[in-house]
């Protein structure tokens, strides 16, 4: 078996979500200060900073995520689903990643920010779905 995606439709848009957490992790070097808000109280008043360096981790992971086909393959029988899975886990990580990054430069609030993971969350876990449904019926 192998790590990458054999499908090339799922395998574009894994390496698309790695290159969107790179550029996102540059974005920060650059444009953060040297601690980053990672908490907020009820109220949406900053408790809880890391240095800016911990973007760092989310490129690993969303590598790491983008060739755990072989992993997701071992218990399901349909490629089409194992790429779709490890893509699904690859966004995961995007959107985290997007979520502290937009938090930090102020565009949106922390009230908002759990609405907002939600209806991306399931706004692709929707879209995954239908791909693969019309993948199949092709």
């Amino acid at each position: 078996m192998q790590n990458r995606i054999p499908i090339k439709f799922w395998r574009n848009i894994a390496d698309v979500l790695v290159l969107i957490s790179i550029i996102l992790t540059v974005l920060a070097l650059v444009f953060l200060g040297n601690d980053i808000v990672i908490h907020w109280t009820a109220d949406g008043i900053p408790n809880g900073n890391m240095n800016k360096w911990m973007f760092f981790v989310f490129p690993i992971f969303t590598v790491m995520s983008s060739l755990s086909y072989n992993s997701w393959m071992k218990g399901l029988k349909e490629e089409e689903i194992g790429g779709a899975f490890t893509v699904f886990l690859t966004y995961l990580f995007v959107v985290v990643e997007t979520h502290i990054f937009l938090l930090n430069i102020k565009l949106i609030k922390p009230s908002f920010s759990l609405l907002l993971i939600l209806f991306v969350f399931f706004a692709l876990f929707f879209a995954v779905l239908v791909g693969v449904r019309l993948r199949r019926n092709k």
